[in-house]
């Protein structure tokens, strides 16, 4: 019995710190759109548009992940959102902008079950 619990913490050790890398990553991308929401918030554009190029930057990096995760619907109504956001906030649209924020992380949350 105890070389089966032994094996078992074994072998979920490396799941379970896996996991939890995974959703700091996760949560690093929500941070990052919470940071992007205050600066829309806020009205300061040009951190705004930095905060969106680091968003853009990410899910290229991880659109990989999202095809995996989610389905095409999904993943590229994330891509038409941020091309959006980009204008929103280029044109400094704060409401456009805050919808298409929450848009995204609703989407986001949908894949990645949160």
């Amino acid at each position: 019995m105890r070389v089966l619990m032994l094996t078992l913490a074994i072998f979920a050790a490396p799941m379970v710190l896996f996991q939890s890398q995974a959703q700091a990553k996760h949560e690093t991308i929500f941070e990052q759109f919470e940071q992007l929401a205050q600066n829309v918030e806020r009205e300061y554009w040009n951190r705004a548009a930095q905060d969106r190029q680091k968003v853009s930057v990410w899910y290229k990096k991880n659109k990989w992940k999202l095809q995996w995760l989610g389905d095409e619907a999904e993943y590229e109504q994330i891509y038409t959102d941020l091309d959006q956001l980009k204008s929103a906030i280029e044109e400094q649209d704060k409401l456009q902008a805050k919808m298409l924020i929450s848009s995204i992380r609703a989407t986001l949350r949908q894949i990645y079950n949160f």
